[in-house]
């Protein structure tokens, strides 16, 4: 049962991080036919969506913490003796900062019309 289980793992995993079924299914150590049977169980397409959701996960966690190098980089080089290198600096600082603030803004509009949505609907009727 443990093998099996170390199996499904492995092969879920190897789906996740987007082999093909048939590789995957070499990866794992279980043949074409046991990887086309898995996928068609909710249950264990679950297991590869939730493996995927980790890896990703995992992958904004690497970007947000790059993003702060990277924003330091560019105050550093706003000190640059190259006043070209200086306007690009305070370029991109601008671009990517005025981004931000559209991305949010919009974020918070669009939060507030789905309360505005669910406040408009109409109570759900009993069970029965």
């Amino acid at each position: 049962m443990a093998k099996n289980r170390r199996q499904e793992d492995a092969l879920a995993l190897a789906i996740a991080r987007g082999n093909t079924l048939e590789a995957a299914a070499r990866e794992a150590g279980v043949s074409s036919r046991t990887v086309h049977r898995r996928m068609g169980d909710p249950e264990f397409r679950r297991l590869v969506e939730e493996a995927r959701g980790k890896m990703f996960d995992e992958a904004a966690g690497m970007l947000a913490q790059a993003c702060r190098g990277a924003v330091e980089t560019l105050t550093e080089l706003q000190k640059a003796e190259s006043e070209s290198i200086r306007c690009m600096a305070a370029r991109v600082i601008l671009e990517q900062a005025t981004r931000y603030r559209e991305l949010t803004d919009i974020a918070s509009r669009l939060e507030a019309l789905e309360r505005l949505y669910d406040e408009k609907l109409p109570p759900s009727p009993p069970a029965n």
